[in-house]
């Protein structure tokens, strides 16, 4: 709103743009993003900050997204022990039952 507003007109007259402080930084207006998507992707893949600017002001940034930490591997599961036959039958579940009251009670 306002502040936004009296925000973007104090940086005009700043001497140092906040977002020029990083030295791997690629500015570009709204038109040439639009223009140069797939050179930007590739860019901002490589490492490099892309900052797009709409009339001169900075709006978004174009940042690589990491990659997942661990990727799952199918059979992961397989060395753990097999359920047995009966997991679910009613004398189970009765025992169980029963050593979870036995735990809550003082």
């Amino acid at each position: 709103g306002t502040a936004a507003r009296y925000l973007a007109k104090l940086a005009r007259f700043a001497t140092i743009d906040p977002c020029e402080a990083r030295e791997t930084q690629m500015k570009v207006n709204m038109l040439e993003a639009k223009n140069q998507l797939s050179k930007l992707v590739k860019a901002a893949i490589a490492g490099e900050e892309v900052v797009i600017a709409n009339n001169g002001t900075p709006v978004v940034r174009l940042v690589r997204i990491a990659k997942p930490k661990a990727t799952r591997k199918p059979g992961a599961w397989r060395r753990l022990p097999r359920a047995a036959p009966d997991w679910d039958a009613p004398a189970t579940n009765r025992a169980v039952a029963a050593t979870l009251t036995r735990r809550q009670q003082p």
